[in-house]
């Protein structure tokens, strides 16, 4: 475990882990400050196993303001990292924020405004993204 990130109401732990020795084998978890087993919170890309998603090797992820979403930096590879956010309750699946389209996120360069309104990024290509 390299972070680890409290909701705001303390009641649940959000971490980055190793899988395995691997800088590659990563993945978001969350489970409850009082214990029982962590559930994997970052999506598997498509047509493949969560244990080839690659994040990055910085923090690349943050809670919502009021902590009901998680935003991290996620991709097939380092080279194609895209924005993503996901309910922590895992009520609908991981969307997309920036463009599919080969400009990908600078490691883990985003952040989100105070009022959990806006995400910020930026990525290879000169310009910066806002996603509400």
């Amino acid at each position: 475990m390299d972070q680890i990130l409290l909701t705001p109401d303390g009641a649940h732990a959000v971490f980055h882990a190793f899988r395995s020795s691997s800088p590659v084998h990563r993945a978001l978890f969350c489970v409850s400050v009082t214990g029982g087993t962590p559930v994997q919170v970052s999506h598997n890309l498509p047509g493949q196993d969560q244990t080839t998603a690659h994040l990055p090797s910085g923090p690349g992820f943050q809670l919502a303001p009021d902590g009901s979403r998680l935003l991290y930096v996620c991709g097939p590879n380092l080279n194609a990292l895209g924005l993503f956010i996901r309910p922590l309750d895992l009520s609908a699946p991981a969307q997309r924020l920036t463009p599919d389209d080969g400009a990908h996120l600078v490691d883990d360069a985003f952040l989100v405004d105070p009022g959990g309104t806006w995400a910020y990024y930026v990525t290879a290509r000169p310009y910066t993204g806002l996603h509400r």
